[in-house]
């Protein structure tokens, strides 16, 4: 089952740090992993809300539209405004 695209974020969940955007479909998956459940899809140059990284640096932090959490790998996203994570 394909998951539904999803819109650009607004934040309740966590502070928005900046916007990424996609190069291609993405999915949206539950952990900051590529086994973890997919509850969502994003699909080519969607923007939506970052507000961290994974701790290998290698996941964006995303809010969804519900403002719950997810994560997007970020090798298929590109920071449209500078994100600056610590």
């Amino acid at each position: 089952m394909e998951a539904e695209p999803v819109g650009q974020a607004q934040s309740a969940a966590g502070e928005i740090a900046c916007f990424v955007s996609t190069n291609s479909r993405v999915n949206i998956r539950r952990e900051p992993n590529a086994d973890a459940e997919v509850v969502g899809l994003l699909t080519v140059r969607t923007q939506i809300g970052a507000n961290g990284l994974s701790s290998d640096g290698l996941w964006y932090g995303v809010v969804m539209l519900d403002n719950t959490q997810a994560w997007i790998f970020g090798a298929a996203g590109r920071e449209v405004s500078p994100c600056n994570f610590a």
